[in-house]
């Protein structure tokens, strides 16, 4: 049975690179160029079989290679909506003496908030921080004539919305104009949008929290606002 990447390759994550195929057997097999076998057993709730292929489900492929320094593999899963925070799980429930799992609980509990990328994974780490709340992530939002978005970040009651820019939105041409033609449609229809990339999520974590919690304030909800006026923005200053 194939795990590992090579799992999340043929399952729900299609562009990621693999070297070597990771096979789960019963039994001892020789070693074999590009392939790496494992004695284990894997739970028929965590076996799916595409086109005669047997693999790891989703659920247990993400966990397995998730860990707190790389939880894409997590992040893409939810984006993709494949597995649920439940399955994920389940997963480690169903094979709960495997190495690493008490990182990977971190991890689950890391995601609570279903982040679909390592920007919006900081994004609500940072909201935990600093007490914001009121807010929920992913929510769908039907605009007519322009379609089904989810909002990253959304605080429902004052209409404000956080939208998260991670790193590919500095190389995908096509990402950038529809997170363009979004922003233009929720405005039109009454939400104060703020954009937030991975470099002041990372490096100016302070103006992520300030500027959201002056949007709040605009709006006439207490985000405990200390102003922001008369102030540089520190990396644009000069």
């Amino acid at each position: 049975m194939i795990c590992g990447r090579a799992a999340a390759a043929l399952t729900y994550w299609k562009s990621l690179r693999v070297r070597t195929v990771e096979v789960a057997s019963c039994v001892r097999h020789a070693p074999q160029q590009g392939y790496a076998f494992a004695e284990r057993r894997i739970p028929p709730d965590l076996v799916m079989v595409q086109a005669g292929i047997r693999t790891t489900t989703p659920s247990l492929t993400a966990v397995e290679l998730a860990t707190s320094a790389f939880t894409d593999p997590i992040d893409v899963a939810l984006h993709r909506r494949v597995v649920s925070l439940a399955s994920l799980r389940e997963a480690i429930d169903l094979t709960p003496h495997r190495r690493g799992h008490v990182d990977r609980r971190r991890v689950l509990l890391d995601s609570r908030d279903e982040p679909w990328s390592a920007a919006e994974r900081l994004a609500h780490r940072l909201y935990r921080r600093a007490g914001l709340t009121g807010w929920v992530t992913n929510l769908e939002t039907v605009v007519p004539d322009a379609g089904t978005y989810y909002l990253d970040i959304a605080f429902r009651r004052p209409r404000v919305v956080s939208e998260i820019d991670g790193r590919l939105h500095d190389t995908d041409v096509d990402l950038f104009e529809t997170d363009r033609l979004r922003q233009n449609a929720l405005v039109l229809r009454g939400w104060l949008v703020l954009r937030f990339t991975w470099y002041q999520l990372d490096r100016h974590p302070e103006y992520v929290i300030a500027t959201t919690r002056e949007a709040l304030a605009l709006r006439g909800t207490n985000g405990g606002f200390s102003g922001l006026s008369g102030r540089d923005t520190p990396w644009l200053a000069g």
